[in-house]
């Protein structure tokens, strides 16, 4: 099984998460690093339904659908998930703690 080499600087982090893909695979492997599983029932059997990149829970119940984002705190912001990769790569990788301003500043939001 091949590791994979996440970038150990902010200019190779921007450029490895500006593809949205890598971002959505980078947050996915986060969050379920073992497999999928609905947030709302905790069910495994889930289908990815690739033109949303949403995916849809095999059980009856609402909220069938979810994403990536469903209980988090990025749930309800419409920043793209290539911005919020390299604002948590910056936060992460930062000697100090960094304000909400400066990530502001870094990212250009």
């Amino acid at each position: 099984m091949n590791a994979i080499v996440y970038p150990k600087t902010l200019i190779q982090a921007v450029r490895y998460f500006s593809d949205p893909q890598v971002a959505h695979e980078f947050f996915t492997d986060i969050r379920w690093g073992a497999g999928v599983a609905c947030p709302h029932c905790g069910s495994t059997e889930v289908h990815f339904l690739a033109n949303q990149l949403h995916w849809k829970c095999a059980q009856r119940h609402r909220k069938r659908q979810f994403s990536v984002r469903t209980a988090t705190v990025i749930e309800k912001t419409r920043l793209g998930l290539d911005k919020w990769a390299v604002a948590v790569w910056l936060d992460v990788n930062a000697k100090n703690p960094i304000s909400s301003y400066e990530l502001h500043r870094a990212i250009g939001i």
